[in-house]
Formats: structure tokens, sequence, C-alpha cells
């Protein structure tokens, strides 16, 4: 009866393919923080240019500088959350690369797996040829005594 195939390492291999998508879940979720930023610069921009389009329309001297701080106020979000973008940038760079390495991790593990597999399918192949070979010799055997 043949040997079933185990591979030693088969828990370190869903380790590193764990930590892989650990790594990828981490890299999406910083990516989706940015476009969600994204939007918001967005939306910010399109109310700026709402409350520009308001100048068409006659306003007291109170609205008209309520409308101008909260216009004031619109842009240095918008610098704030460009700052917090080209952090976030930084952190999917790094997150990125974290990820790039998790996957060399796992593919050098599953390379090895089938190296191994492979091997193992070679010396069993082999066992099987020296049994057939030998069950072959003593048929030729057995006929020549007859």
């Amino acid at each position: 009866m043949a040997k079933k195939f185990i591979y030693r390492f088969d828990s370190i291999l869903r380790l590193r393919e764990y930590n892989t998508q650990l790594a990828r879940e981490s890299l999406n979720f910083a990516v989706k923080i940015k476009n969600d930023k994204l939007d918001l610069i967005e939306d910010h921009n399109n109310t700026i240019n709402n409350n520009s389009k308001i100048g068409e329309v006659r306003l007291t001297a109170f609205e008209l500088q309520t409308t101008h701080h909260n216009i004031n106020f619109i842009r240095e979000e918008i610098k704030k959350i460009g700052d917090e973008i080209k952090e976030l940038d930084e952190i999917i760079g790094v997150r990125r690369s974290k990820l790039t390495e998790a996957m060399k991790d796992e593919k050098i593990m599953e390379k090895l797996k089938e190296k191994k597999l492979n091997d193992y399918l070679y010396e069993l192949n082999k066992e099987e040829t020296a049994v057939f070979d030998e069950i072959a010799g003593r048929r030729a055997q057995y006929g020549e005594q007859n």
C-alpha cells in the first residue's frame, strides 16, 4: 500500500497564507480610507463651487461673511485631508511592500511543497516500478519452470 504524502511544513505554509491574507486586508483597508478621503475632498470642492454660485444672489453682509468663512474653513479642511492622504500614501507603500514580502514567503513555501510532492511521486513511481519488475521476473521464472 502506498504511503500518503505528508508535507511537514504544511503548518508554516498555512501561516504564510494567513500572513498574506492579513497583509492584503491591511492594504485594502488603507486604500479604502484613502478613497473615502478623496471622496470627501470632492464633496468639499462641490460645496465650495455651490457656495461660489451664491454670489449671484443678493446677500446681506452677515450672510456673505458667513459664506466666506465657511468657504475658508472648507479649504483648510481640504488641506488637512490632503496631508492625511500624503500620510496614507506612505502607509500604503509600506503595506504594499509587506504584502509583497508575505507573497514571496508564501510562494517559496508553495514551491518547496511542490518540489517535495514531485520528489515523493518520483520515489513512489520508482518503488512501484521495482515491485512490478519483481512480479514480472517471478512470472517469467514461474513460466520457465512449467
